[in-house]
């Protein structure tokens, strides 16, 4: 299984995606190169910043066109 992982927000978020890339990588999975690559993706953001949930929002919207579906 391959994932992805995008990060928007603080180094908090940053240190959070690590942790869980270390879960995937623990079970076998590997890190895809691009989110198209990806079976699992993970987005993880923080919801105080307006901006960067913004930017998710948009994210998945561009995503959702080309078929991957949240």
């Amino acid at each position: 299984m391959k994932y992805f992982i995008q990060t928007f927000g603080c180094q908090m978020n940053e240190a959070d995606s690590e942790r869980m890339a270390a879960v995937f990588e623990k079970k076998g999975s590997q890190l895809a190169k691009e989110i198209s690559k990806a079976d699992v993706i993970v987005i993880n953001t923080c919801s105080v910043r307006e901006s960067a949930e913004n930017r998710v929002f948009g994210l998945i919207a561009k995503n959702y066109s080309h078929g991957l579906h949240a």
